[in-house]
């Protein structure tokens, strides 16, 4: 009896995971996300009750910022107003020698940051790990060979792949979620690190076009930032033979970075290779063999024939 392609494409999906999972590369077996669920919901909360004293510390420093703005709009205003009363001048010199100095150098904001990074520090160990996260991206990245889904619907939290020149859905999760220019970073220099190229040009590319798309503004929870895309991305197009626009994106990270003699002195080797090499020639991607999966061609087919294999 035959399977909905939905069902059987989870059962793939799970196939791929315990496969990394055997590897030790992935955090991804059902008791691990619901562990991991359980610790973001405590994280939420130690986050919460920070963002509360930070407002009430906020408050505070902003009462003081409207009492001494105030003081300066009515008292300051004639020339010999400050010296005239000495009631004023006596709390000018006070604020200036000890309020102002216990605004600056109040220890509450430490001490609110400390308490979140030690409750935080409670659950580390039940976090996942470096590996975990790259195991997670190479799952991604198996999932999306298997399949032959595209990263640009897989960014938008669709699972989608081109048959016969057309767009199919190859499964639809009940819950979707996008992903962001840091997320693809992530995936893109995972592979990166294990000269992966194929992978690391498909994923960057979308990460520098999130990355552009948000004006390269740089978020506080993000690893990466545009420059790092662009500078992954252009030597990810130079190993694949793409000299041209590696150099293209070197120039652009360089109106960003003007300074970085690393990528002055690639920019300065790509100009060289061009004049030498004549006119250039478009390249393409290939995907990297696979040790991990000897039947990596008998897998993948029976992965995506809709069955009960």
């Amino acid at each position: 009896m035959s399977s909905p392609p939905g069902v059987f494409f989870l059962r793939c999906l799970v196939i791929v995971a315990l496969a990394s999972h055997a590897e030790g590369e992935m955090y991804t077996s059902l008791q691990d996300v619901k562990q991991a669920i359980n610790v973001e919901r405590k994280l939420i909360e130690y986050l919460r009750t920070y963002i509360d004293s930070e407002l009430e510390r906020l408050e505070d420093i902003k009462r003081f910022y409207a009492k001494v703005s105030d003081l300066h709009t009515i008292l300051y205003k004639g020339p010999a107003a400050a010296t005239a009363n000495p009631l004023v001048a006596f709390t000018l010199i006070k604020r200036l020698h000890s309020e102002w100095l216990n605004v600056i150098h109040s220890n509450e904001a430490q001490e609110n940051i400390q308490t979140l990074r030690s409750k935080y520090e409670e659950e580390e160990a039940d976090l996942p790990k470096g590996e975990d996260l790259r195991g997670a991206a190479k799952g991604l990245m198996r999932l999306q060979d298997v399949y032959s889904l595209q990263v640009s619907s897989l960014v938008k939290g669709r699972f989608q792949r081109i048959t016969n020149g057309g767009v199919i859905d190859v499964c639809s999760p009940a819950v979707s979620v996008s992903l962001s220019g840091d997320d693809c970073f992530l995936v893109g220099k995972v592979a990166y690190e294990q000269e992966d190229y194929y992978h690391s040009v498909q994923w960057l590319e979308e990460s520098v076009r999130l990355f552009r798309g948000a004006g390269g503004q740089w978020s506080p929870e993000n690893e990466g930032t545009l420059e790092d895309a662009l500078d992954h991305l252009a030597f990810s197009h130079f190993k694949t033979g793409n000299v041209s626009y590696a150099l293209s994106l070197s120039h652009e990270l360089l109106h960003h970075d003007p300074m970085n003699g690393r990528v002055l002195q690639n920019v300065e080797k790509y100009e060289k290779l061009l004049g030498s090499a004549g006119p250039s020639r478009e390249c393409s991607l290939r995907r990297p063999s696979s040790s991990y999966l000897r039947t990596r061609d008998t897998y993948e087919r029976l992965c995506l024939t809709k069955g009960s294999q």
